[in-house]
């Protein structure tokens, strides 16, 4: 027969004294509270989801209150009612989050920033001077999600060298391909990726 367990009160949570190792006060649903050595109070969630045991953080109390712990337990229990793992819908919440407020501008300098303690200045300078004239006033400020293969076919197809028209070399066509991919690929929240880069060549 399955053990009883007791609901948490605040006045419960509250009297709980810290000692030298965690101590874990359950509340039911799969909710607890860890409270750590030094006095830090942290909700988890234990579930089981596709045959493993899983635990999700609420984050910690008072900042949750009991009563939001319980809603964000209830509300986890839901999306694995509904075949959908808590930690997964979390962590798409979190990149649909990023790529719709990090814009392409924003990680190429991420990525330029590192690849300037690799390269020489000389050549930092070429990529920046590159993507300032070919890509940034193109897709700068989108958003990294609307950047697809679409997208940048698009935009080096206007910039594709033809007779009597070159915006770019053909030297600098791929160069620049590259230099997108790669700045994509440092935030790995984003549709494009090296295959897609592949794609791209083929059609240039």
């Amino acid at each position: 027969m399955p053990r009883q367990v007791v609901p948490l009160t605040d006045t419960k949570i509250r009297s709980i004294q810290a000692s030298e190792k965690p101590i874990t006060a359950f509340d039911g649903g799969g909710l607890f509270l860890i409270v750590q050595p030094k006095g830090g109070k942290w909700w988890r969630f234990k579930y089981q989801y596709g045959g493993k045991t899983k635990t999700l953080s609420f984050g910690t109390y008072p900042e949750i209150s009991l009563k939001d712990a319980r809603t964000r337990r209830d509300q986890a229990r839901k999306l694995i009612a509904n075949g959908t793992d808590p930690s997964a819908d979390r962590k798409e919440q979190k990149r649909t989050t990023l790529v719709t407020a990090t814009t392409f501008k924003d990680v190429f300098a991420e990525w330029l920033a590192i690849e300037s303690t690799k390269l020489s200045t000389g050549t930092v300078n070429k990529v920046r001077s590159s993507m300032a004239i070919h890509a940034l006033p193109k897709i700068g400020e989108l958003p990294i999600a609307d950047i697809t293969l679409d997208a940048l076919l698009t935009m080096l197809r206007q910039d594709l060298p033809r007779p009597g028209l070159m915006d770019m070399t053909v030297e600098e066509t791929p160069d620049v391909t590259e230099h997108i991919v790669n700045a994509l690929s440092i935030a790995q929240r984003h549709e494009c990726s090296r295959k897609h880069y592949c794609r791209v060549l083929q059609y240039l």
